[in-house]
């Protein structure tokens, strides 16, 4: 019995370590920031984006919930570094 919960124990912590796959961004525009594309959205259409930041707000609708997000820029492994000047809002 021992045994058993050991080795689902041992599975767990294995489990808990596992990598996830690194995420394809050979396609993003790192040009294209929130501001960048409010002021002429024209030359976004059909880019790929990639932007994070802090939650503001979030409004819950009848059919989806809306995410109000303060952007910043992102390190190399896609974390907002929150220490730099904010780059705009999106939704």
């Amino acid at each position: 019995m021992f045994i058993k919960y050991l080795f689902l124990f041992v599975l767990f912590l294995l489990t808990a370590c596992a990598n996830t796959p690194e995420l394809d961004t050979t396609e993003v525009d790192r040009t294209l920031t929130p501001k960048s594309v409010i002021a002429k959205p024209e030359v976004s259409k059909g880019k790929i984006v990639l932007w994070g930041g802090t939650i503001l707000d979030t409004r819950n609708l009848k059919d989806d919930t809306q995410i109000e997000m303060l952007a910043y820029p992102l390190d190399s492994r896609h974390r907002p570094l929150l220490e730099s000047k904010p780059l705009g809002r999106f939704i």
